[in-house]
């Protein structure tokens, strides 16, 4: 994998910046891409977190850690995995 010299995003908020809107909405664009790609091939990633979008050089988000996804079927479509700190919410719908 490729050095990331400007962390994650984790690592970003813990800077306590202010982060402008535009800014933002480029991460949260860049974001919504990269899933809907991943979407496209049928890949759900199953651990998305701050940690795992690290930031390149040019300021684009990576996602990163692959290493619960799964290529989407019928059959796992209820199957949970994760984290389990970022996964409450789930429990609750």
């Amino acid at each position: 994998m490729d050095y990331m010299e400007n962390g994650d995003l984790r690592q970003l908020h813990q800077k306590s910046i202010q982060i402008d809107q535009n800014t933002l909405r480029f991460i949260v664009a860049s974001l919504v891409l990269g899933l809907e790609y991943l979407h496209q091939l049928n890949i759900i990633h199953r651990d998305i977190k701050p940690e795992n979008i690290v930031i390149d050089s040019e300021g684009y988000l990576r996602i990163t850690d692959f290493g619960i996804a799964a290529k989407w079927s019928p059959d796992n479509e209820s199957n949970t995995s994760g984290t389990p700190g970022y996964m409450g919410i789930y429990s609750y719908l």
